[in-house]
């Protein structure tokens, strides 16, 4: 039995010694030789850490050995080639953002990868490579093909926070799901549309988005925070001079903006300062928030004014505001206090802030509520409903016993007098 369990322990850590330890903030960087050389996307890639680039459909490409998540972050750039590779396709995908990773994929009109495209399916977004934007209004006169985008109006400022003068846009749109997890960044213009030339004629079946009802870029945030980004054309990352969005893109994707997180929770009954509770008791619940700053590289306060506390069992019964009651260097303290409903069981504190661009913070705490013990009902004289009754029971009291003392001390009255009764 011994000699079993060393081997086994043995095994283990040989397979560990082999496969080498994950890479905290590692980044994997998959690319297609043969539609464009990595050079193409130097500037975007200087911009990444500790990368590690590989062609794709080489057997190298492993997000997972023996279990461990190796990459922190995964570039996919666009390329014709329908596998990754011979470990890596759309399960693995979907494990890899299960498992916390993030992604940043990237589609052009010149190819998109087909497990990519099947994956952003997965998550809402629906592309298609082989339809292209057009817009007779707004055609770029310096680069035949392109959609000239003046003044792009970005809709979450915490994914992307610069300001483009103008973007000449050469790619695919992508239709969205209805996803609360999604986070749309750039509309494709009103009066644009996504065609594909070889189907026929405009038409339903050519046409795969029209005007604003189609997005350039595009976001995903799941529930245990992982992110995703997909852009539609890879000159944005190509182009210096939207090496700002390209930044802001790549920033908040992997985790270096919008990122909070709660330090502590707490919570007291006001008047004992325990944690029990009654029906009716006051209850304090405290919450401390942090904030990534990747400028200052630590932590600092977080703030915001629509923190809100929940005092659930089944549905709120309590919905309130938690206000800022103090801050220190790295993080925040907000508090809600408030009264507990009139209803004993097993209720529970809940504080579910999910802000599109921020990272997700769901705190759960589960206390029982007890009701009255039977000393600590209310006495019927304190009851002013209750004073009618009292009054009338009292009076009924007194005239009884004034009746009773009349009648007692009155004597008994001669029916006939005696002179009358002699005669």
């Amino acid at each position: 039995m011994r000699l079993s369990l060393v081997l086994a322990l043995i095994f283990n850590l040989a397979a560990l010694v082999f496969a080498g330890p994950a890479v905290k903030g590692a980044t994997l960087v998959i690319y297609d030789p043969k539609l464009s050389k990595l050079s193409d996307y130097d500037n975007f890639v200087k911009s990444l850490d500790d990368v590690k680039a590989v062609e794709i459909g080489s057997s190298d490409i492993a997000l997972f050995i023996n279990g461990i998540r190796m990459f922190e972050n995964l570039v996919i750039l666009p390329s014709k080639v329908r596998s990754i590779s011979p470990h890596v396709g759309v399960k693995e995908l979907v494990e890899y953002v299960n498992d916390g990773g993030n992604l940043f994929g990237v589609t052009s009109s010149a190819g998109a990868q087909l497990d990519l495209e099947k994956f952003l399916g997965e998550v809402g977004i629906y592309t298609n490579a082989k339809f292209k934007l057009f817009d007779h209004f707004n055609e770029d006169s310096t680069k035949e093909g392109s959609v000239l985008i003046k003044d792009p109006e970005f809709q979450n400022k915490i994914v992307v926070p610069s300001s483009v003068d103008q973007i000449s846009y050469s790619g695919s749109a992508a239709l969205l799901s209805n996803s609360e997890y999604l986070i749309p960044i750039l509309k494709a213009p009103k009066t644009s549309y996504t065609y594909n030339a070889a189907i026929g004629p405009v038409g339903s079946d050519s046409v795969w988005t029209s005007g604003d009802q189609g997005y350039l870029i595009v976001s995903f945030q799941a529930l245990n925070n992982a992110r995703v980004t997909w852009l539609g054309d890879d000159n944005l990352i190509k182009d210096s001079k939207y090496d700002n969005l390209a930044k802001d893109l790549v920033s908040w994707t992997f985790q270096y903006r919008g990122v909070i997180k709660s330090v502590s929770t707490s919570h007291e009954n006001v008047v004992t300062g325990l944690e029990s509770y009654k029906v009716k008791d006051f209850a304090k619940y405290e919450i401390e928030i942090s904030q990534w700053s990747s400028e200052e590289n630590t932590w600092v306060p977080f703030e915001a004014d629509d923190v809100q506390v929940e005092f659930i069992m089944l549905d709120p019964y309590q919905r309130v505001n938690a206000n800022v009651t103090s801050s220190d260097e790295e993080k925040t303290l907000f508090t809600a206090v408030f009264q507990i409903p009139d209803q004993h069981g097993m209720f529970t504190f809940s504080v579910d802030y999910k802000r599109p661009g921020l990272s997700f913070i769901d705190e759960k705490i589960v206390v029982p509520v007890r009701h009255l013990a039977n000393d600590e009902y209310p006495r019927s004289w304190e009851i002013t409903n209750s004073w009618v009754y009292l009054t009338s029971a009292v009076a009924v009291i007194i005239v009884w016993f004034a009746f009773v003392t009349v009648f007692i001390f009155s004597g008994k009255a001669p029916l006939v007098e005696d002179g009358k009764k002699k005669n």
